[in-house]
């Protein structure tokens, strides 16, 4: 009887370690390796996006919040605009390489688990010379719902031409 319960159990052991990695990892790791920007599960469907920045997020929460809604999401890197989108979309996990520190808190405030590698203060614009525009407009605010309305306005005036990134 000793002998079935530790092959039993030994079995029950090795099934947990044959390398099921959870959902969220596999994603970041399919992120990291192929050109994709965002990965977004849900209703057990994997969808990939690949424009640059917060768009395809900003297009989620506004074309398709069904689609966020309870999703588990892997994005290269997140700034505050990111998060505060992930809030509005009710997603319900994270997975990222980098997160800077006002986003991590944002995730948090809203009880969204992060999975990341590093943590930065902010996210750095694509010159390299100080923090991504966007998230600074989004400095002084603290509800995802305000950051809306201010990144909807930042992509509009960007697409005229109006500011740079």
């Amino acid at each position: 009887m000793k002998k079935l319960f530790f092959t039993l159990l030994v079995g029950l052991v090795m099934m947990a370690c044959t390398g099921r990695q959870p959902q969220g990892a596999k994603m970041l790791q399919q992120l990291n390796e192929q050109q994709v920007s965002l990965l977004v599960y849900n209703n057990d469907s994997l969808s990939d996006y690949h424009q640059r920045g917060t768009r395809d997020l900003l297009m989620l929460v506004q074309n398709e919040p069904e689609r966020l809604k309870g999703a588990i999401v892997a994005d290269k890197m997140i700034g505050k605009a990111a998060a505060a989108l992930m809030v509005l979309g009710g997603v319900k996990e994270v997975h990222t390489n980098t997160i800077c520190t006002p986003a991590k808190q944002m995730l948090q405030e809203a009880g969204i688990p992060i999975f990341f590698t590093n943590e930065v203060p902010y996210i750095i614009n694509r010159a390299k010379t100080g923090q991504c525009p966007l998230d600074s407009r989004l400095s002084e605010v603290t509800n995802a719902t305000e950051c809306l309305p201010i990144i909807a306005d930042f992509y509009t005036q960007l697409d005229a031409g109006q500011v740079a990134l």
